[in-house]
This record gives structure tokens, sequence and C-alpha cells, in this order.
């Protein structure tokens, strides 16, 4: 009899734990899963803001899956995804912005110690297909400085991006446009050389967090916790040095060696590529839109609203607004 009342005692207490336990621990955190397709400079915010803590203060836990991680997973399942503009998913519409340019950089074949424009007259740049933003923001920045596309400048517009890279080692193109971070390690290897980047034309929508329309209105606060975590980050990145964030990051890039990271991270941060903060602006949205207007490719911009949604990240950057005052 003594045993049998041990052993309900025991059963008892143990009970007694682990109800304990769920009641001190609190309901699970929710996760977002993020899709990105690789590793990227345009992506530090999300690397910061989840080493930091930023999304654990937040109250939601962020789960990072590389394009190579999701191969038997459909994209579909992802909750936002890191995606250049121009290439949002179907039904899926862009509510925080990571960088205010499109995250390519023109490289050359020679080092040139200053660059000009003028430059590239005459020349071969190995670009992108048309209606990518690189390539419009490109065309833009050579009509400003009195060079016509296809005519004072040839451009490769055609060669899938597999191909890309061959051709440039087997000679083709005097200038090639390269996404970070390819063109560093480019650089790193000696096959090209940078020569320019895209930001003097002005900020537009680069890279952005993207999410279903549906579940942006159905999940509404969890997105809203998810920009605020994103903004805390933004803020972070504005008000460290490059080799601070360089130290935090460093476990991201494991194929780049410290200096070019280094490189990297000053270049993005000397230039302003990072947004300051997560709302996608009305204003670059417009000069995007006039940008393809003058390539030729829309003949009238589509509304803002349709791939646009401001409102996630302005709550977001309210909520931390307010946790700010209330900190003593």
């Amino acid at each position: 009899m003594r045993k049998v009342l041990v052993l309900l005692l025991a059963g008892v207490l143990a009970g007694f734990g682990v109800w304990f336990y769920l009641v001190q621990r609190g309901p699970a955190r929710p996760t977002v899963t993020v899709y990105e397709a690789g590793p990227s400079f345009a992506s530090l915010a999300l690397y910061v803001a989840a080493l930091r803590g930023f999304f654990t203060e937040q109250n939601i836990d962020v789960k990072l899956c590389p394009g190579e991680a999701l191969a038997s997973q459909p994209p579909a399942k992802a909750d936002v995804y890191v995606v250049p503009f121009d290439r949002l998913p179907r039904d899926c519409i862009a509510f925080a912005l990571l960088t205010n340019y499109p995250e390519y950089f023109l490289y050359g074949r020679e080092r040139q110690s200053s660059f000009r424009w003028e430059d590239v007259r005459e020349k071969v740049i190995l670009g992108e297909e048309p209606a990518a933003d690189a390539e419009v923001v490109l065309e833009h920045i050579l009509r400003r400085h009195g060079l016509r596309p296809q005519t004072d400048v040839h451009l490769i517009q055609n060669l899938p991006a597999p191909l890309r890279r061959p051709a440039w080692e087997a000679g083709t193109g005097d200038y090639i446009l390269l996404a970070q971070p390819d063109g560093l390690w480019w650089e790193e290897k000696g096959k090209a050389h940078l020569a320019a980047s895209l930001h003097e034309a002005g900020p537009v929508l680069g890279v952005v967090c993207a999410a279903p329309r549906t579940a942006l209105s159905a999940r509404e606060d969890l997105y809203a916790r998810f920009a605020a975590g994103l903004f805390a980050a933004q803020r972070w990145l504005a008000n460290h040095s490059a080799e601070e964030i360089a130290a935090q990051v460093g476990r991201f890039f494991p194929h780049l060696n410290y200096r070019t990271l280094l490189r990297g991270v000053s270049l993005y941060r000397d230039t302003g590529w990072w947004a300051a903060t997560p709302e996608p602006p009305r204003k670059a949205y417009d000069r995007l839109q006039e940008m393809r207007g003058l390539a030729g490719e829309v003949a009238a911009p589509p509304p803002y609203a349709r791939y646009v949604d401001p409102r996630t990240a302005l709550r977001g950057i309210g909520l931390i607004e307010a946790q700010k005052e209330k900190t003593p």
C-alpha cells in the first residue's frame, strides 16, 4: 500500500511539475518562415534582427530558409519572401523595404582608379533582361550622362543567368552587372573590378519583404511585429560601424573572407543602400515607374496599391516607437 501511495504522489508531483513548467513558459511564440534565394547583403537587417533578439522582443520566432533548403517544400509554404521588387511572387504584395536600390553593381574587366560613365561609351555591358529593374535603372543613368542605350552603349540583355558567368569568362563584354555577394567574390578572385553603383539614380524599391495578400490581411498583428523587429534592426545598422556589423553577420557569408565581407558591408553602408525604415515609400515607387516608362517597359504605371501595402510597416514602426516611449 505504501508503494502505491508513493507512486501516486510521485505521479501527482510530476504532473504538477509539467503544469507549472507550461504555465511559466507561456504560449509558444508563432514562427514566421522567411524565404530568400540565398545569403545576401540586402538581408542584413533580417540577420541582425534574428541574431540580436529583435524578433524575440516582438514575441515571434523567425525561421530563415534559403532557396536551396526549400527544394522539397513549395515556396507557397513561406510567410515572407525576400525578393527584388520586380520579382514579386504571384498573389503577393510588398509590405516592407530592405534596400533603396536594386542589388546590382557595375563591374569592369579592368581595374579603374576613377570611373566615369563616359568610359562605357562604345563598350559592351552584360546586363539583365530588359524589364529587370537593375537594367531599367542602369539605362536611366546612361541617359542622364548623355549615353543612348543600344546606340552609344551596347547592352547584352538576352543571356540567361546561368550563361552570364561563362560568357564573361570567355571574354564577352567590357562591363557586367553583378548582384552581391557574387560581385565581391568575383572581385576577390580577380575576375572583375567594381566600377560603379546604381545609387545615383535615386532611391527606388529595391529588395523587399513580400507576403501573400490573404495572409497579410488575416494575420495583421503577426506581420506588424515582424516589421517592428525589422525596424529595430535597421536602426541598429544605422548606428553601428561597418566593423561591428561585419562581426555580427559573418556566419551568414562563410565563403567570403573577413576583408571582402567588410568591404561589402562598407559599400552598402556608405552609399545608403539599406532602407532606414521598413516603409516602402510611394515616392520611390513612382520614381521606379517613371524609369520603367522611359525604358519603354510600361505604357501606364500600375497603381501603387496593386503591388505595395505600407500599412504593416507603419504599424511596426509605431510598435517600436511606443515601446521606446515606455522605456524609462
